[in-house]
């Protein structure tokens, strides 16, 4: 039940998930709940869209334990392809970037230039030159996943029309 923002004490037992914590409701109450599930939603569309995610093809490209931040990258193995390459940028630390009164948090590494959407931040577009991404802000604790040259609806809308493809041949 967590991906409703439901907390119940862990249990070897049937726990039934509380439907009613994503109900419509008059005052919107619930609008957390609500943008909990979606985030899951999200997260399973791109596990099961990102050809990428099926691939063996990993690679750490910024790691430092001193400021905790964490950047790997995944690929399908195509020279460019859009959509099968993707980033993950973790922070582990309990600090949010950047900081000292910088603008942007610089990461080095990044395998390809060009435009880079966040996936989870409402496709927001990040242009990567010299091979540096500089990203606005990093909560603490907070994993962001870029996607290159390719946005969130683009996807979905593909993934649509490659759906109806596939029912109207099998009619």
């Amino acid at each position: 039940g967590e991906e409703l923002g439901e907390y119940k004490e862990k249990t070897p037992g049937v726990a039934k998930i509380d439907w009613s914590l994503i109900d419509d409701r008059n005052d919107n109450s619930n609008w957390l709940n609500k943008q909990h599930l979606q985030f899951y939603k999200d997260l399973i569309h791109l596990r099961k869209s990102n050809l990428s995610l099926y691939t063996e093809n990993v690679e750490f490209l910024y790691e430092n334990s001193e400021d905790g931040l964490m950047l790997y990258y995944r690929w399908n193995g195509h020279e460019i392809k859009q959509g099968e390459h993707l980033i993950v940028l973790c922070n582990w630390s309990s600090k949010t970037y950047p900081i000292n009164n910088e603008t942007s948090l610089e990461i080095p590494n990044i395998p390809k230039n060009g435009k880079w959407y966040d996936w989870l931040n409402e496709n927001q577009e990040y242009n990567v030159e010299n091979n540096i991404l500089k990203v606005d802000s990093l909560k603490d604790h907070q994993a962001r996943i870029f996607i290159f040259d390719y946005k969130k609806d683009e996807q979905q809308a593909y993934d649509k029309s490659l759906t109806q493809k596939l029912q109207e041949q099998q009619k």
